[in-house]
């Protein structure tokens, strides 16, 4: 029977228990400080302030290490991949890599945390287990489309932990750090559209879970959306 749960009612039936440890957020971003500097803000903002912020430039030319500089109030610290292709995979396992041991978070520079958003993705924090966190619209053309996935997602996975058995958009979602080490980005694929469903495929095959926490949102910022 079909779970049918409105996007209100999510939070009622999740799994409320907590953990400790700290979390590091990776973010990755190219030649938008601007965008990047609205979703560090946003970080700025957290009920939960034990964790760490990783910035990754993807061969950036833009002022966005000039900004980050400046950039005061995080635990903020940045690396760049200085690549002139399409380096995506490449700058999340770079950051994956520098991040502490525990639960790491991969965001999109588009992707704006909740306040809640560190505090929820703790709670649901485990081994051997891809968490997704919810992603809402920003506009209204993209309401019923990006509400849908969620539903849908809802629906196939509840919110416990199952058995990962479909395509999963990764952003906005956490690992333990040595999990994504396990599986990393493919490097190989220096272009846009792909890469996500590899790494999918490859924790499919692994006999990864994956866990949908609606409480860890992020709204996508979709007017910053690239065009490819």
């Amino acid at each position: 029977m079909e779970k049918k749960i409105k996007y209100g009612e999510w939070g009622r039936e999740y799994n409320r228990s907590f953990s400790t440890m700290p979390l590091s957020v990776v973010i990755t971003t190219y030649n938008r400080k601007d965008v990047l500097k609205g979703l560090l803000d946003c970080l700025k903002k957290q009920t939960d302030k034990d964790f760490e912020t990783i910035v990754v430039m993807d061969g950036c030319t833009d002022d966005t290490e000039q900004m980050l500089k400046q950039y005061n109030g995080l635990n903020l610290r940045w690396l760049n991949t200085k690549m002139s292709t399409y380096g995506l995979a490449t700058a999340r396992n770079m950051g994956i890599r520098d991040a502490k041991d525990g639960p790491v978070v991969i965001l999109d520079d588009d992707s704006y945390p909740d306040e809640d958003f560190v505090k929820q993705h703790k709670k649901t924090a485990k081994r051997g287990t891809l968490v997704g966190g919810a992603r809402l619209p920003d506009t209204k053309e993209d309401v019923d489309m990006l509400l849908y996935k969620m539903q849908d997602t809802l629906n196939k996975y509840g919110t416990t932990p199952k058995r990962l058995n479909s395509f999963i958009v990764e952003n906005n979602t956490c690992m333990m750090r040595s999990n994504w080490l396990q599986v990393p980005f493919d490097e190989s694929i220096q272009h846009y559209g792909g890469i996500g469903q590899d790494f999918i495929k490859r924790l499919i095959e692994g006999s990864y879970m994956f866990q949908f926490n609606p409480e860890a949102k992020i709204t996508h910022m979709s007017k910053y959306k690239r065009r490819y």
